[in-house]
């Protein structure tokens, strides 16, 4: 059986490619947006199928902080992965045939944010692309090995996951 994308990361590729244009502009610099908590419809479709979306992220070490925040960054990493160009940035009409390793995504989760009305205005996200080769080498040698996918010898660390899981 084919792997296939999971439904709650593919409906936000609208809002992770405009954060990934802003992100590109940024040249190295963060560039911020807000994931609104799941709807009725969504929250729905998780009961449905077991999975409690604004549950705690248990992918990666939960840097996500929720699972409906760790979708939005799949979301960013597939087409950053599969759709961005360096000579004409990112075309989601045109799919690579090789995975983009040019720049590396770098993503922070923050905490959520509320209006004076008690209103939740959703939880910050900030992505930033480093240069590719010995500028995203150094980047991942700073992070001990409990936010790695993987260690210095290649091993599963602490943010690896099984994609097969269907923990999402």
């Amino acid at each position: 059986m084919a792997l296939q994308r999971d439904p709650v990361s593919v409906q936000f590729d609208p809002a992770a490619a405009k954060l990934l244009r802003r992100a590109y502009a940024q040249d190295g610099g963060w560039a911020g947006t807000y994931v609104r908590n799941p709807g009725p419809a969504w929250v729905t479709w998780g009961a449905r199928n077991g999975v409690n979306l604004l549950g705690k992220d248990n992918a990666g070490g939960g840097q996500a902080r929720t699972r409906w925040c760790r979708a939005f960054i799949r979301s960013c990493y597939y087409q950053h992965e599969w759709y961005y160009y360096a000579t004409r940035g990112l075309d989601l009409t045109d799919r690579r045939v090789t995975k983009n390793r040019s720049q590396a995504l770098q993503f922070e989760v923050g905490t959520v944010r509320i209006d004076p009305r008690g209103l939740v205005i959703g939880r910050a996200v900030r992505i930033r692309l480093l240069k590719g080769g010995a500028q995203a080498m150094r980047a991942v040698d700073k992070l001990p090995d409990s936010k790695r996918i993987y260690d210095d010898e290649g091993n599963p660390a602490g943010r690896w996951a099984d994609p097969a899981a269907r923990d999402w």
